[in-house]
């Protein structure tokens, strides 16, 4: 714990390939059987080989929600037995809303898709000369909200979905009242209790709409594979919402509009901060994710580009051991013991006399009783929970940095869903773009502040504010290995 691991490589040559993977999995991400959902995407996985005359590393870029821990773990360990350590390799889910339910996910079907293409990528490696660089912003008519709206004295609420929101387009928010008006509803009190009688309860927290694209091009200029960065939750054709259907939302549009571009090369789509933010969509439709997919391609493909070369990469790791929230206790006898009090306690106020400060308490109560049922879940192999065994009674939980560099790209890997506040800090301390989803799943990480204004992501969290608030230091530290 807490080694730093670095890897320089000179005389880059790279190879990308992508491979279909829907066989990975017997249920989709609402538990639907995969034979039974309509097929819009056949979600992928495309891999980057790096190679150089000190060894090898690898990027994957997934149409899965989010690599769970242990089959994370088993995957990194069966691409180390064909080379490559598994410290040099990123393992990213697009945090895709329909594939697949991580209960029935298969780690030994999707080893078995990619590792077959180990040999060809090796035998297709060339020579890297060049990157073009394109920064861009979402485009006006398909632009990026945060999705957590001021709940007057209640804290903080998040809108998961559009339910009882009003459209500003102009705007580009959402006015939430209604979607409020029914959560105060069940906490029982009423807009006008808590001084939210107008309609102007808008979505309107921090963003990150810019959009990153680099081409790597060889030593005739050809493209290798493309490499983009978004910041938003693919929530478009979520399959809460347009039913049945295995789509990669607006990850699969944006890829193969940049591919076309490309000559048909591969396009590693990474989402960035996106553990509060959404697009602001007109519609939840396969239709309306291909807009969207379409448009902030476009944008990126539009920008300027900065052509600068490309020979050699740097990497930094490390894993530390990061305490858990402290607001319950790392015993299961004893969360259990817990959650029985809150119930009880919840039960009682359900019959108090409805106040705000009545409200208050049901809702911290219940934001306490959804952290516990997460840190309940069974660790694997009984459960895809998020913790392995021992880790609750230990206090801590095992976090993977990885800082890369190529070119003027400077990437932090993190195996969670970072809030735009904490991935601009991690930013402004250490020069590295935060990349979500890229590792182990290890909940939302939501910047310190947000957290004392609860709501679901800051429930889900696995981090008191104090752990939150070393991220950057961390980061900082490893970017210094890469020459940041």
């Amino acid at each position: 714990m807490n080694h730093i691991a670095s890897h320089h490589i000179t005389g880059l040559r790279a190879a990308a390939c992508e491979v279909d993977i829907l066989g990975c999995g017997e249920l989709s991400c609402r538990g639907v059987p995969i034979a039974e959902c309509s097929i819009h995407d056949r979600p992928r996985a495309r891999l980057l080989l790096l190679s150089g005359e000190a060894g090898e590393a690898l990027w994957i870029s997934a149409d899965v929600c989010t690599f769970r821990r242990q089959p994370h773990e088993a995957i990194l360990a069966a691409i180390a037995e064909a080379g490559i350590p598994a410290w040099r390799v990123m393992l990213a889910g697009n945090h895709i809303h329909s594939v697949y339910n991580y209960q029935t996910f298969s780690a030994t079907s999707f080893i078995e898709a990619i590792l077959p293409l180990l040999p060809r990528l090796r035998a297709d490696l060339r020579r890297t000369a060049r990157l073009v660089v394109r920064c861009a912003h979402t485009p006006p008519d398909a632009p990026v909200i945060n999705r957590r709206v001021a709940f007057g004295p209640l804290g903080q609420h998040c809108c998961m979905f559009n339910d009882g929101c009003a459209l500003d387009g102009v705007r580009g928010q959402l006015d939430a009242t209604g979607q409020l008006a029914v959560e105060a509803q069940r906490l029982g009190t009423s807009l006008a209790a808590l001084g939210l009688t107008e309609a102007a309860n808008w979505t309107d927290g921090p963003v990150d709409d810019r959009l990153h694209l680099a081409t790597i091009l060889d030593t005739a200029d050809r493209p290798i594979a493309s490499i983009a960065r978004v910041n938003a939750h693919p929530v478009v054709a979520s399959q809460s919402r347009v039913g049945s259907v295995i789509s990669a939302d607006y990850i699969r549009p944006l890829e193969d509009t940049v591919r076309a571009a490309t000559e048909g090369t591969p396009c590693l789509v990474f989402n960035g901060a996106f553990g509060d933010t959404r697009p602001l969509l007109r519609e939840y439709s396969t239709t309306e994710a291909g807009r969207i997919g379409r448009a902030w391609a476009g944008a990126m493909l539009a920008a300027p580009p900065d052509i600068q070369a490309c020979t050699g990469f740097d990497l930094a790791t490390r894993e530390d051991a990061l305490p858990l929230r402290s607001d319950v206790p790392h015993d299961r006898v004893e969360l259990a013991a817990l959650r029985s009090t809150l119930e009880h306690e919840l039960d009682e106020l359900g019959r108090a006399a409805a106040s705000p400060a009545v409200a208050r308490r049901r809702k911290l109560l219940s934001e306490r009783l959804s952290t516990i049922t997460v840190l309940q879940l069974p660790p694997p192999p009984d459960h895809t929970g998020i913790l392995l065994d021992g880790e609750l009674e230990r206090g801590a939980v095992a976090l993977r940095l990885q800082a890369w560099r190529l070119g003027t790209l400077r990437f932090l890997a993190a195996g969670g869903e970072p809030f735009t506040l904490l991935a601009k800090e991690i930013e402004d301390r250490s020069g590295l773009l935060v990349l979500g989803a890229a590792g182990a799943y290890a909940s939302y990480l939501p910047d310190p502040a947000s957290c004392a204004g609860g709501s679901y992501e800051a429930t889900e969290c696995l981090f008191d504010p104090a752990t939150l608030a070393r991220l950057p230091g961390l980061a900082a530290t490893l970017a210094t290995e890469v020459g940041v």
